[in-house]
């Protein structure tokens, strides 16, 4: 139903809209111009929906079909932090109160911060000692030795 209050709103330079339609009038063509006016007249007089995708249901219903399958397109490509820990560690994070995944409001990357934080919370604030990673156990002796350890298991 049209508002008889409605109001036409401009758009843009040369455009405008009112009653739910719009008008966009920069295009122009020259009287001579004969492709530019049979790219207009084709603009002008194509349906508002392609007849080919355009379906009646047996139950009366109309059912329109689109060129493309219309899912939303992922707007950034930011992955919220709780759903890369997820992915990455399988770790799934979640608030214990209500069970909505946690999202990340601060990334701190200086010592003096961190450690501020960690003295305020009372656990030890001191970085601990690393120790060199112990080495890889040795490999199953060959020779004789190997023969001598499957005669024991046998026996």
């Amino acid at each position: 139903m049209l508002d008889p209050d409605d109001r036409s709103v401009g758009k843009g330079s040369l455009c405008a809209e009112a009653h739910a339609f719009n008008l966009q009038a920069a295009t122009r063509v020259v009287a001579n111009d004969r492709p530019g006016g049979e790219r207009l007249c084709r603009y002008i007089l194509r349906p508002p929906l392609a007849n080919d995708r355009l379906h009646l249901l047996p139950d009366g219903a109309g059912r329109l079909d689109f060129k493309k399958p219309e899912k939303p397109a992922r707007k950034s490509k930011y992955i919220p932090w709780a759903e890369l820990l997820r992915r990455t560690f399988a770790i799934d994070i979640k608030c214990a109160k209500c069970g909505s995944p946690l999202r990340l409001i601060a990334l701190i990357k200086t010592r003096a911060v961190i450690e501020k934080i960690l003295v305020a919370m009372h656990p030890p604030a001191d970085i601990p000692e690393l120790h060199p990673a112990r080495p890889p156990p040795q490999a199953a002796p060959k020779g004789r030795e190997a023969e001598d350890r499957s005669e024991d298991r046998l026996n």
